[in-house]
């Protein structure tokens, strides 16, 4: 078993095929261009894995160089930008984030699908804070994602997942510690070879868990200014915490912050959060099936949900619903149900 990624990067593009990265190097082009103080020309995509999102920011007029401690990934990397033309333009490095060097300074670093947790809690992420705040010039900016808090707790966990391509197929099994908010990720993966067998090859990575109050303190104790914090690529607000005791963890898979309001898309179930002070109101949309929650520091916590087969059964059904809105800081639920159309 391994920690270099050696048995994932030959899979690695087929089994993230579904990311939009080139959404996601727009968000980092309209972030660059609108936040740092000085032009921005030079580009280190620290743990750049295959390349993508380095030959993406290459395209967009960047001078780009990556970053990644895996061999595999960047024989991948090498491969693409060499096939895109770009083979002499972007220099990729086999280093390690806590100890790379580069040949001068660089006006932005990237780091992008949380790379900056594979670290081993708080010293190591300063070293890494320390090395990019040393090659960034005055001015620069690094832009970087992080998993959060509930992504370890709730999506990872103990949980194990598996991801299908043609000729491919990978699991992996989580083990996400509270105590030392340390995960580990056991991957095993599957390849078809020439003669129709499949041999197993595992990888073993981990990562820590930084609440966003450690990380903006360790970003100001390097000598960082935090400019913003989103939750999206849109631009929108990082989702506000939530405490649900009373709802099945799984069903919160993502969030995204909609005019002024959270709401988590589930499958065919819209659970819809709306903050307030004593009094909330509800703004609803149609949908199959619906389960409405509203929670606030002072408001508490609103479960009701009706179901409906049309916009106009769903109208009627939301004007004669029955809202009980809990007071003060207890929170509690008047119940969940699973409904069909």
């Amino acid at each position: 078993m391994t920690d270099d990624y050696s048995a994932l990067s030959a899979v690695y593009d087929a089994l993230n095929g579904d990311l939009d990265y080139e959404g996601w190097a727009d968000y980092l082009d309209r972030e660059i261009r609108a936040h740092a103080d000085i032009p921005v020309k030079l580009v280190l995509d620290l743990c750049c894995g295959t390349g993508t999102m380095t030959l993406a920011l290459d395209r967009r007029g960047y001078d780009m160089t990556g970053v990644d401690r895996s061999p595999g990934m960047l024989s991948i990397a090498r491969e693409k930008a060499a096939a895109a033309g770009r083979g002499d333009a972007i220099l990729f490095l086999c280093q390690d984030m806590l100890s790379f060097e580069l040949y001068g300074t660089v006006q932005a670093v990237v780091s992008t699908l949380d790379s900056v947790n594979h670290v081993d809690g708080k010293a190591d992420f300063m070293q890494m804070l320390s090395l990019v705040h040393n090659y960034l010039e005055p001015g620069g900016l690094f832009l970087f994602d992080v998993n959060a808090p509930y992504k370890f707790r709730e999506i990872y966990g103990t949980n194990a997942y598996v991801l299908e391509d043609e000729g491919v197929l990978c699991a992996w099994q989580n083990l996400y510690d509270p105590q030392t908010r340390l995960c580990e990720f056991f991957t095993s993966v599957f390849t078809e070879d020439a003669d129709g067998r499949y041999p197993r090859r595992d990888d073993y990575e981990r990562e820590t868990c930084f609440t966003p109050a450690e990380i903006r303190r360790m970003l100001q104790k390097s000598g960082f200014a935090v400019i913003s914090t989103h939750g999206d690529l849109d631009g929108s607000a990082p989702a506000r915490p939530l405490s649900l005791t009373s709802i099945t963890t799984s069903l919160l898979v993502s969030q995204k912050l909609v005019h002024g309001e959270i709401v988590f898309p589930v499958g065919p179930v819209y659970q819809k959060l709306v903050h307030g002070e004593s009094s909330c109101k509800l703004t609803l949309v149609w949908s199959p099936v619906y389960q409405f929650l509203v929670h606030g520091e002072s408001c508490g916590l609103l479960i009701t949900s009706f179901s409906a087969s049309s916009p106009s059964e769903f109208s009627t059904a939301a004007a004669s619903a029955d809202f009980e809105l809990s007071t003060g800081t207890k929170r509690r639920s008047s119940g969940i149900s699973a409904l069909t159309t």
